[in-house]
């Protein structure tokens, strides 16, 4: 009955497909009939009568898919009908081409899983291919031109053939396995129906005592929970006491924590502080021994300044001489020159060297001019020089002193630091001591209040547990009594 039903369902839905299929089918089929018809130089029967003959079919088909969308001759009608159309759209026209259309009814054909059938039809259109190519070497004068074109388009129709012959000896294993696992499974599904009603008819034979042993569970668990209650009330007041003395512990024990906290804190400022003063002299240890260099490096920029006015005052003595002697040396060329002005067209050669000389004599006189100055003003920034450096002298003397200063302040206070930090040190070494002795006080006072707690707890717990359980023993007895409804049901159907 299942593989019936399913076969059934499967069909339908092949049909369906099929249907769509042939009605776009057509639909093109018709257009090309009609492209054709308006186109080609053919004659007007050889479009009319395939277009014709696929509206015939077309309109059968739409009658056949209403009165037999759920029997198989719905498809067989599709099949060899449009086999009809496509026979004669393909024979009676003249071009060296096979149409596609028959492809996609092929296939809806093949869904259906009727072999025999999608047999029949595959084998006649492979006729008709094989017909055509046969009818197109015989017509056209020259065959070895088409020869290769006709086998290619025999391959691609056999190939086709043989696509949809094993596609639907495929879908069909496919399909019986589908339908002998649905099979067995429906007869596992029977058999362990069958199984849980033999098991429910025994199991509603032992819900009864079950019931009972459940109800005096719910009696004896009341009775210890009202028991428990009345520990679970004293173990509460003690533990209350016991809360508020391990409170006063903690608020003295915070009080000793807040102490010894604040004496770590003063004790690493100290050292802070101590720090700070070993950094502040060690820094004036250095400042002073700058100062001490920068007075070095005054008094011997001080010597090389003095030096260099000495030099410069020597250089411009020698510039003054090299002025004399360009002096004297322009005034014999002019005297030259004068001689041999005198001397005619024979001295002329003696006065152009009387004239050059007189000329490098000037040069020499201007630069030993330029030279002069420039050493009168390196005098005058070399004597700036040592007026500056006897005044930074002076002033790394005061710093000096002061630095030295500093260094006998910060001792003092290194001293005093060290002295602080000492006794900090110590006191806080004693609150630390009794940090511990207050902290074992406090730990034997929590652990007697963890204990009660616990044991408050505890108890709380099993009271709680009890009336849970008594809760979920009531539930249970619904829960059975519904259960042997339910298994009544069961075994009766």
């Amino acid at each position: 009955m299942e593989e019936r039903n399913l076969e059934q369902l499967l069909l339908l839905r092949a049909h369906k497909l099929l249907f769509w299929g042939h009605l776009a089918t057509s639909f093109f089929m018709a257009m090309g009939c009609m492209t054709q018809l308006s186109q080609s130089d053919w004659p007007a029967y050889v479009s009319i009568v395939p277009m014709i003959l696929d509206i015939v079919v077309f309109l059968g088909g739409i009658l056949m898919y209403l009165k037999f969308h759920g029997n198989i001759i719905y498809s067989k009608y599709v099949g060899y009908g449009y086999l009809v159309v496509y026979a004669a759209a393909l024979l009676m026209s003249g071009n060296n081409n096979t149409y596609p259309y028959m492809i996609p009814i092929l296939f809806g054909v093949m869904i259906t899983l009727d072999i025999r059938g999608t047999k029949m039809i595959t084998g006649w259109y492979l006729i008709v291919n094989i017909l055509k190519a046969v009818l197109l070497m015989t017509k056209v004068a020259e065959t070895p031109k088409v020869i290769e074109y006709v086998m290619l388009e025999i391959i691609i129709t056999v190939l086709v053939s043989i696509c949809v012959i094993r596609g639907i000896l495929m879908l069909n294993d496919f399909f019986q396995e589908s339908i002998r696992a649905a099979s067995e499974g429906a007869r596992r599904n029977a058999e362990v129906s069958d199984k849980i009603r033999e098991v429910a008819g025994d199991v509603e034979g032992k819900m009864e005592d079950v019931t009972t042993s459940i109800r005096k569970i719910e009696e004896a668990t009341a009775q210890m929970n009202a028991s428990l209650k009345g520990i679970s009330d004293g173990i509460s007041d003690n533990a209350n006491a016991i809360m508020e003395q391990t409170d006063q512990t903690n608020s003295i024990a915070r009080i000793i924590e807040d102490t010894n906290d604040k004496t770590k804190s003063i004790m690493e400022t100290t050292q802070s502080a101590q720090s700070s003063v070993d950094s502040g002299t060690h820094a004036m240890e250095d400042l002073s021994q700058h100062v001490v260099r920068a007075i070095e490096s005054g008094e011997q920029m001080k010597v090389s300044a003095e030096n260099l006015r000495k030099r410069s005052e020597s250089v411009r003595e020698i510039t003054d001489m090299i002025l004399n002697i360009s002096s004297q040396t322009n005034l014999l060329a002019l005297n030259a020159s004068i001689e041999a002005a005198r001397a005619g067209e024979a001295g002329r050669g003696f006065a152009v060297v009387a004239d050059e000389i007189r000329e490098l004599a000037e040069q020499t006189k201007s630069a030993t001019e330029q030279i002069t100055a420039i050493l009168d003003q390196l005098a005058v920034d070399a004597s700036d020089v040592v007026s500056k450096v006897d005044e930074s002298v002076g002033i790394s003397n005061s710093q000096r002193e002061l630095a030295d200063n500093a260094a006998e302040r910060f001792a003092d206070i290194k001293q005093n630091v060290t002295m602080l930090l000492d006794g900090t040190t110590e006191m806080s070494g004693l609150m630390g001591q009794l940090v511990d002795a207050n902290r074992l006080i406090v730990d034997s006072v929590s652990t007697l209040s963890a204990s009660s707690q616990q044991i408050s707890a505890s108890t709380q717990e099993v009271s709680d547990s009890s009336e849970d359980n008594v809760e979920m023993v009531r539930h249970f007895a619904e829960v059975m009594e519904q259960i042997n409804k339910q298994l009544s049901v069961l075994h009766q159907s």
